[in-house]
């Protein structure tokens, strides 16, 4: 039954977010602590990230820091933000 359904009763909503500039955040790590301290883990990480938000709480980012190991690291993500108290726009 669910396959002979008309594909018009499955509509998706409108989910793409506007392509619309809201306010943008940078973060820093001015300090870090390894809870299960090594003598191989180095405490800077000179974390540097953007991240870019829209008005109906869509956010997309990037960041870069040296891990626990020294080693440089990237990474990418995207997302919604849901605040507390505050109405889900569009």
């Amino acid at each position: 039954m669910l396959f002979s359904m008309p594909a018009t009763a499955f509509s998706l909503p409108d989910w793409t977010p506007a392509l619309e500039w809201d306010h943008t955040l940078v973060q820093t790590s001015l300090y870090t602590r390894h809870f299960s301290p090594d003598p191989e883990h180095t405490n800077q990480q000179d974390l540097i990230s953007l991240e870019l938000h829209n008005p109906n709480n869509w956010l997309a980012g990037a960041a870069w820091f040296k891990n626990s190991y020294d080693q440089p690291t990237w990474y990418f993500y995207a997302g919604g933000s849901f605040p507390f108290g505050k109405p889900i726009r569009g």
